[in-house]
Order: structure tokens, then C-alpha cells, then sequence
């Protein structure tokens, strides 16, 4: 095998050690409560729920990470922008409690309902089984990032969609964002991803767009030797 050979290999390798073994999915929040003047179709946050390894002290297995960030210029921001409410689901009604959330600080909180039941509404978009959540503009964040740690759990098992009436569909994941301005004096917003039976578009993963690139400038390193 020779010396582009194996660096190539050597390249697929290192991005599989990368990616492989870290299970995610992305998404994006392309829905707004509020048209005009944030209409629906535009990529306003990125909702990342992954696998991040490790041993939970209650769970026993890997924790799962959320992290919700507003996509970069999709807000004109003022000093106090960010997230303060998040919802998700618990379609396969895992056991949870606040003990099994690592929040960010002791400022944000967690409410949890069996999405059976009558569920957490979120303005628009339905009722989740729960919702992370924050009083006050200084405690406002972006990004949003918390993780649980309860046995048997996965990526997949927080994605489902929201139950009962929702004017605004219901939706797989819903975020409240405030502190920006638009032409028409809106300063805050409801911004869901997915609707009815559709689920939110997904997004590449860095790990993948790593291989993707690796492969990619190493083919072209290739082609250029041998020109």
C-alpha cells in the first residue's frame, strides 16, 4: 500500500475514532409563533441531543446532553437575548425526576409530566412531558445546554411529538426565546420544530461533516499527485 494510501486510511480511521462511537441528532426550530414578521421556513435554533458517554451516578449508563442554540444571525439581539423556556418529549414514559437533570445553574428548573396525561403546555405548540425552564432576563442563555442521567435511555428516547391541541401543530421539541428586536416591536417568541407528523429537519453532525471533509481534501490531495 502506498505512503496516499495509508494516509488516507489513517484519515478514516482517526474520523471514525471521532464519530463513531458518539450517538446524536440534530434539528432545527423552523417555526414561529409569531407571522409576520419571524415566518415559519427559517432555521431559528439548533436543537443537539447526544449520547456524551460516561457513567451517571444514577442512571449507571451514559448521560444524554441536550443543547439548544440560536442559528448565528437569525436574531437582532439586545443585551438580555436568549433562551429561557425548553420543552421535549417523553414518548416512551421513562421515569424522571429533577434528580435525574444536570441543569446549568441553580436558577433554571425542571417540570415533568407523563405526556399520557394532561402534559406541560408550551404556547402554540402543545403539551410536552417537559419542560427546562428560567425566571428573569438576566438568566437567559444561549446556549442551552443540560443533561440527563436516568437508566436506559437513549437519543431516541426523547423524540416524539407534543400531545393535545396545538394551534401552531404540534411539535417535537419547542423553545422560548426573548431579548431581540424585529420591525414590528416583537421582542420575544415560541419557535417549534416539526409539525403534525412531520418531524424537524435534521442537520449534519460535526463528526460526520469531520469524515465528510477528511475524505474529501484528502481525495483532492490525491488527484492533484497524480495530475
Amino acid at each position: 500500500m502506498n505512503r496516499q494510501a495509508v494516509s488516507f486510511m489513517g484519515a478514516v480511521a482517526l474520523a471514525v475514532a471521532v464519530g463513531g462511537t458518539a450517538h446524536a441528532a440534530s434539528y432545527v426550530l423552523d417555526q414561529s409563533n409569531t407571522t409576520p414578521p419571524l415566518p415559519d421556513g427559517t432555521p431559528y435554533l439548533r436543537v443537539t441531543v447526544a449520547d456524551i458517554g460516561g457513567t451517571g451516578s444514577i442512571g449507571g449508563d451514559s448521560l444524554i446532553q441536550f443543547t439548544a442554540q440560536t442559528v448565528p444571525g437569525a436574531f437582532t439581539t439586545t443585551g438580555s437575548f436568549g433562551i429561557d423556556s425548553f420543552g421535549f418529549n417523553n414518548p416512551g414514559g421513562l421515569s424522571l425526576s429533577s434528580s435525574n437533570f444536570s441543569l446549568p445553574n441553580a436558577s433554571w428548573n425542571v417540570s415533568i409530566a407523563s405526556i399520557a396525561s394532561s402534559g406541560i403546555t408550551q404556547d402554540g405548540y402543545g403539551k410536552f412531558g417537559v419542560v427546562v425552564d428560567t425566571n428573569g432576563a438576566g438568566n437567559r442563555l444561549d446556549s442551552l445546554t443540560f443533561s440527563i442521567d436516568v437508566a436506559g435511555d437513549s437519543v431516541s428516547s426523547y423524540f416524539g411529538q407534543s400531545s393535545k391541541n396545538a394551534g401552531q401543530g404540534n411539535a417535537y421539541y419547542v423553545a422560548h426565546v426573548a431579548g431581540f428586536t424585529t420591525s414590528e416591536s416583537v421582542t420575544s417568541a415560541w419557535f417549534g420544530g416539526g409539525d403534525g407528523l412531520t418531524p424537524p429537519a435534521s442537520v449534519p453532525e460535526p463528526t460526520s461533516l469531520i469524515l465528510i471533509g477528511s475524505l474529501a481534501g484528502l481525495g483532492l490531495i490525491a488527484r492533484r499527485r497524480r495530475g
